[in-house]
């Protein structure tokens, strides 16, 4: 259950950050343009290298940002390539505090990493690109002012820390987002009384199940189960004991079928289950469904008698599999 939850958060915040990015990148690409209007603005005037890098750094967030947005960058590569432009921008801010070293640039790469791993979201891509960063920046300090390098070092190591836990609590908040949604999917596709899969479950587990079996040229088949008598239990004894009867034996076909086998509750008493391969033997099965029936609660109520029908075939559709295993059923109730 926990590797599933761990697949949906990252899916989900695979999207999250596919969807953000290019619009962060675009909102630092105008904060470049801000700032440097603003020192324009009153009367502080930098080097001519110090407007280029900022250019450099602008075009390379802003074709970053419209190649995500036009589907050239795979969602997978999304975090890798915002790592790689807030990389870019810390090279860039290094250098204009190599040619200003009033503070300035380091002030903004300490916000920048801050901020940079709440919106990355991923471990990875965190890491590599912090580690390259700060020694960018520590190289930068120690050889342009050295004097107040430790100080500066130990700031943006402060501002790394405060990243990672702002990234941490994404990612709890996404796991915690995993958790609700694979709930509601399973309310969607499962049966309660039984956890198996109902009929929407059946259906969309079976076209995986059908498309595996087209590979390998192999015919599916289907066993429909049907449990006998409960409706006498249903009027004798109540419905609470017939929802007991329903789940004991949902159990007992479940332990039967093979772990990847699709079992599924089709109707108030009636199972199926769905695998690939030949169709496995009436008698046998049967026989496996009773030895995994825990009947001690329901033994009294019940006379733990169960009808079984199976179709097979290749490439046939999944509504005549079925409708063939049920006739099958009710003939085996004649003999």
């Amino acid at each position: 259950m926990e590797t599933r939850i761990a697949r949906k958060r990252d899916q989900i915040i695979t999207e999250q950050v596919a969807r953000e990015t290019p619009w962060v990148m675009l909102v630092l690409a105008v904060l470049i343009v801000f700032f440097d209007t603003g020192f324009a603005l009153v009367g502080i005037i930098a080097p001519l290298g110090y407007y280029i890098s900022d250019v450099i750094q602008g075009l390379f967030f802003v074709s970053c940002a419209l190649a995500i947005k036009s589907g050239l960058i795979p969602l997978r590569y999304t975090p890798w390539i915002f790592a790689s432009a807030i990389v870019v921008n810390a090279l860039a801010l290094s250098y204009q505090y190599s040619v200003d070293n009033t503070g300035t640039a380091v002030g903004v790469i300490v916000m920048t990493m801050v901020l940079f791993g709440g919106l990355l979201a991923m471990w990875k891509p965190f890491l590599i690109s912090a580690g390259i960063m700060v020694a960018i920046v520590a190289y930068a300090l120690i050889t342009y002012n050295p004097d107040f390098a430790a100080g500066w070092i130990v700031t943006v190591l402060t501002g790394v820390g405060a990243s990672a836990a702002l990234l941490f609590a994404r990612r709890r908040s996404a796991w915690e987002l995993a958790v609700a949604s694979i709930t509601i999917e399973d309310l969607a596709i499962r049966d309660q009384a039984t956890g198996l899969l109902n009929r929407h479950g059946l259906h969309e587990s079976a076209v995986h199940l059908r498309a595996m079996a087209a590979r390998a040229d192999s015919p599916v088949f289907v066993v429909f189960v049907d449990i006998v008598g409960l409706k006498q239990v249903n009027d004798t004894f109540g419905h609470t004991m017939g929802d007991r009867v329903i789940e004991r034996v949902a159990q007992a076909v479940s332990a039967t079928s093979r772990d990847a086998d699709v079992v599924a509750r089709w109707g108030g008493d009636e199972f199926l289950v769905l695998g690939i391969g030949p169709t496995p033997s009436m008698q046998e099965f049967i026989e496996r469904i009773y030895l995994h029936l825990d009947d001690s609660e329901i033994s009294h109520a019940w006379d733990c008698e169960i009808s079984l029908g199976c179709a097979n075939g290749v490439d046939r559709d999944l509504f005549s599999l079925i409708q063939e295993a049920d006739e099958a059923m009710y003939a085996s109730r004649q003999m």
